[in-house]
């Protein structure tokens, strides 16, 4: 059962990349704008990250976020260095 879970979540991630990196590729030859790129290949990452997660089985809680003010930008940084920090918070 072990093995077949691993198999499972590797192959999650491997179409993760696949998806992501063919669609950026077709992105950047049809949209010439390089905003909207970003907006459109952004969008992507957030949505492969989730369920990238899920397949990984991470369950995110967001606590104090009734605290930040709305229509400000922030920096959010990790106390630590780990391979999933990047789709965690995407």
């Amino acid at each position: 059962m072990q093995t077949i879970r691993i198999i499972y979540r590797l192959g999650v991630f491997a179409c993760c990349v696949l998806i992501l990196i063919s669609y950026n590729t077709l992105a950047g030859l049809f949209i010439k704008d390089s905003i909207q790129h970003q907006k459109k290949v952004s969008s992507l990452v957030k949505f492969l990250s989730k369920k990238l997660m899920k397949a990984l089985g991470f369950k995110v809680q967001v606590t104090g976020q009734q605290h930040l003010p709305k229509n400000a930008n922030y920096l959010i940084v990790s106390n630590h260095l780990s391979y999933t920090d990047v789709t965690l918070l995407h």
